[in-house]
């Protein structure tokens, strides 16, 4: 099996590097661009041809919700990870405009396990559900969408 390539990007270093390990620790995904912001997210996973993006939801120049739509429109076969530290709804349709398919919201509390679920879930399958991981007991809050 091919390993997943993945851009990542977020404004903090500290928080990319510590992606990049998540993913790293297993064969089957290789980070492949990393971005400080909006723009240059954008820009390096349409140049990277990633099949996966994590996107922080709040970056300098573009945030997270515009590069997904950029991204998609570069390259509709990118899957979309988000990555936010708001539980806030709103984030989650903005998200999800323009069809549900290969876009996960991950919340930056359950990363550890979430993120290398999230990517695999997205880069490998799909025409599975979107995953919405959460910590959060709600129904509301984690949902299958078809």
């Amino acid at each position: 099996m091919d390993s997943l390539r993945v851009t990542i990007a977020d404004d903090s270093e500290f928080m990319r590097i510590a992606y990049k390990r998540i993913l790293e620790s297993q064969s089957n995904f290789r980070v492949v661009a990393m971005a400080s912001n909006g723009e240059e997210a954008v820009q390096k996973a349409a140049e990277s041809a990633s099949d996966v993006a994590i996107l922080d939801i709040r970056m300098p120049k573009v945030d997270g919700i515009k590069v997904a739509h950029e991204i998609l429109k570069l390259r509709p076969g990118t899957a979309i990870v988000i990555i936010s530290a708001y539980d806030d709804l709103s984030f989650v349709a903005d998200l999800m405009q323009n069809g549900l398919g290969r876009k996960a919201y991950l919340l930056k509390n359950s990363l550890s396990e979430g993120l290398r679920l999230s990517v695999e879930s997205t880069g490998r399958h799909p025409r599975t559900p979107t995953m919405l991981p959460t910590t959060r007991p709600n129904p509301r809050y984690a949902m299958d969408v078809p």
